[in-house]
């Protein structure tokens, strides 16, 4: 260390220095000859600053070797980055590290060379995920005269020789002969500048991360997940103006109920957490072709960001996997997506899964080290689109209650009205998203709840709707109501009950066992040959009065065929008075015993409809019960 015998020149001109100073050692003699450190790393700094003004960057690398010629040996006090134009100006400490624009190297023990990287790399940022805690690091490096700072990595990355490696893909010159050499590189830089280098909180996904932070539309907390998921982030940047929109949503908005649940579903995405409701669905489908479904999309999608397919709006061309991981992404915000019939696959059978998408929860996934994946999560609306009915007969009542269904039969929107919506909602979207949250911000929790309450509580007087339709009607509703509030102001466009009352269910529409009556009525009808006594095929069973005597085995068939559970619907109909049991030894017994035709089998016996009943097929055996 230096000591107080030290002559101190007097004064420097810093003001004075020209790119010819850095090439003799009066300036760094004057820094060396400082009385103590904190004064030397004071002129060292200004030093510095005086070097970058005339071009000389490398000024603190220059005075470490000034400084190991006169101590006759390395030191590590003051070796610093000298790269030309770092991002942020950021000048690292990196100890018995070099590195200029020409790479990062030391000398080993034996004087050997070790090189980490053939050309500049640094940290530049530390993210802290604020739902899990991990931390990731953003590099920056220098090739071809230009710096790139694009590259996020886990810090899990940066301690694996063959992780490291996937860098590689990046332009980063690593391979498994410097790969240890680049970690312990970037572990240095990062130790040493722990408090120099900026720490930014972030996430991996979009809307609600905290109680009054909803992404993208805070500053302080940025976005450092998956790279396939940065084209829906930045599809949620603004463009355009807000007034073009509004001015046509408000229009439009008038046009049709199926407009104002597509608008208010896409709002209520970013209402449900706040309401404690369940994911839902709404879907948009007809079989005729230029309805104005994907205009429909458009628009809701406009709310939030790009609503170009691809962007904010999503192909149902996907997997579970795919869909899961979108809906964790997106946490908050609509998942939308375009052209239902894109999910089927060659035998007909739809590839979505709606129940499990609506649970809110993603699948429970192994570590290739042991343990569990973190579980993902979301609660969102999702805004869907199609030919055909998101769901079948044969889907059980969780996917059938949380789905309000809107067949679209007329066109909404002409060719040219189509066209000229599109193309002012192309050039202007993304602002509607961060005003509707920051109404629900300034409403609160509280209040947000009680005005839900109160909506549930109207629609309770409203038919015998079922308890999950229920609660997506009010979120529909509330989200519509704050909609217009803080941006509409259009009474004439609010949605109101009596138009969303057709499109939502009851307890009895929901039910699947009902279903599967309705399901076997049909296909008794159109099978009627097949239980008469001079059927020249095989029978399927015998119709005595008002009962159908179903052979068992058939009867499971066409249950298994459509998805129903044959068991569960048989109990189901037993607790209705809908089938005949008989007791066998001390067990009730769904099938009886009964010769037809001269063969003996069990039998389905099932109540048929009385006459009036089965001549009308709106009429259901349960409401007689």
């Amino acid at each position: 260390m230096m000591n107080d015998s030290k002559v101190v020149p007097a004064f420097f001109d810093y003001e004075a220095v020209t790119r010819a100073t850095f090439d003799n050692p009066e300036a760094f003699e004057y820094v060396y000859n400082q009385p103590d450190k904190f004064s030397q790393h004071t002129e060292l700094g200004k030093l510095a600053d005086a070097g970058k003004r005339v071009g000389v960057h490398d000024v603190k690398g220059r005075y470490q070797s000034y400084v190991e010629t006169v101590r006759g040996g390395p030191t590590i006090d003051y070796s610093v980055t000298a790269f030309q134009d770092p991002p942020g100006d950021l000048e690292l400490q990196i100890g018995r590290w070099n590195g200029d624009d020409n790479g990062i190297w030391q000398t080993g023990p034996k004087g050997e060379l070790i090189e980490a990287c053939s050309h500049p790399i640094m940290p530049v940022e530390r993210f802290k995920n604020v739902d899990n805690g991990l931390e990731k690091i953003r590099l920056a490096f220098k090739r071809g005269g230009r710096w790139q700072d694009d590259i996020v990595v886990d810090k899990s990355v940066l301690a694996s020789p063959q992780r490291i490696l996937d860098l590689a893909d990046h332009g980063i010159s690593v391979t498994s002969e410097n790969a240890k050499a680049l970690i312990k590189f970037l572990q240095d830089a990062e130790s040493m500048n722990y408090g120099l280098i900026p720490i930014t909180q972030s996430t991996t996904r979009l809307g609600w991360v905290k109680p009054e932070v909803f992404l993208p539309y805070d500053a302080n907390i940025v976005y450092d997940g998956d790279a396939s998921f940065r084209h829906m982030f930045d599809a949620t940047q603004p463009v355009g103006k807000f007034e073009p929109w509004l001015d046509l949503v408000r229009d439009v908005r008038r046009k049709d109920v199926a407009v104002k649940i597509a608008l208010a579903a896409s709002f209520a995405s970013a209402l449900l957490v706040k309401i404690n409701s369940l994911s839902m669905f709404t879907h948009f489908w007809s079989s005729e072709s230029a309805t104005g479904k994907t205009v429909i999309l458009m628009l809701a999608a406009s709310i939030w960001g790009d609503p170009e397919m691809g962007r904010f709006v999503q192909s149902f061309n996907t997997t579970d996997v795919a869909s899961e991981w979108t809906c964790a992404f997106l946490n908050s915000m609509p998942l939308i997506m375009d052209e239902l019939q894109l999910a089927y696959d060659r035998y007909g059978n739809l590839r979505f899964n709606v129940y499990k998408i609506s649970q809110g929860v993603g699948r429970a996934r192994g570590r290739k080290t042991g343990g569990i994946e973190r579980t993902t999560n979301w609660r969102l609306c999702c805004i869907t689109s199609g030919e055909t009915p998101l769901t079948n007969m044969s889907d059980g009542a969780g996917a059938y209650a949380r789905i309000v269904d809107v067949q679209i039969m007329d066109q909404i929107f002409g060719l040219e009205d189509g066209q000229r919506i599109t193309k002012i909602i192309r050039e202007n979207f993304g602002h509607a998203g961060r005003k509707f949250v920051q109404a629900l911000l300034e409403i609160g929790e509280e209040g947000l709840q009680a005005r839900y309450g109160e909506i549930v509580r109207t629609i309770n007087g409203a038919g015998d709707i079922q308890d999950k339709q229920r609660m997506a009607a009010a979120a529909l509703l509330l989200a519509d109501e704050i909609a217009d509030e803080a941006l509409f102001k259009d009474d004439q466009g609010r949605l109101g009950i009596e138009e969303l009352r057709p499109h939502l269910l009851t307890s009895e529409d929901v039910s699947p066992t009902k279903r599967a009556y309705e399901y076997l009525m049909d296909w008794i009808s159109i099978n009627g040959a097949r239980f008469e006594d001079d059927s020249p095929h095989d029978r399927y069973g015998v119709i005595e009065g008002n009962w159908a005597y179903v052979v068992k085995s058939q009867f499971d068939k066409v249950m298994k065929d459509e998805g129903f559970s044959s068991r569960a619907v048989l109990s189901a109909w037993n607790k209705e008075g809908l089938i005949q049991t008989e007791i066998e030894q001390g067990k009730t017994r769904f099938a009886v015993k009964k010769s037809v035709a001269g063969r003996r089998a069990r039998h389905v016996i099932v109540r048929l409809p009385d006459e009036e009943e089965w001549l009308e097929p709106q009429a259901s055996i349960f409401e007689d019960n």
